[in-house]
């Protein structure tokens, strides 16, 4: 057993974080919304996964309303995002479906900025989360 005077003997400590901790990029990756407004999100049999595809060198965001295809622009500046225009095909589903459909473009449409965590990217308005999806 070592004692505490043992403890100078090392010149460096290498901090490693866990695989599953490392940040995900934010381009190249696709997202899949998990939480809209604060509320959980789990697709059901009425739709699709809801999803975002973010091509940084583009800046072109595009992905799934659930329903719809989405594509778009974004402008990207450190931790500042905004995305517009947007616009989505034109299928008819499921209100409930459609309904969130709506709610996930509007959030977009209120985005300011992000953060990213490990595997989450949280979408923020202000300092609201108004949406957080995972990779």
């Amino acid at each position: 057993m070592r004692g505490a005077d043992d403890l100078g003997q090392y010149d460096t400590i290498e901090v490693v974080k866990p695989v599953g901790a490392m940040s995900a990029p934010l381009g190249d990756n696709e997202w899949t919304l998990v939480e809209l407004d604060g509320e959980r999100i789990e697709p059901g049999a009425d739709m699709c996964a809801l999803t975002l595809v973010l091509d940084l060198e583009e800046a072109h965001v595009s992905g799934s309303g659930g329903v719809n295809r989405i594509t778009g622009t974004f402008a990207l500046s450190e931790s500042e995002l905004r995305f517009g225009p947007l616009a989505t095909t034109m299928m008819a589903g499921p209100d409930p479906a459609m309904q969130r459909e709506r709610a996930f473009l509007d959030a977009l449409a209120r985005v300011t900025s992000y953060e990213l965590d490990g595997q989450l990217l949280t979408l923020l308005s202000g300092d609201e989360a108004v949406a957080r999806l995972s990779c």
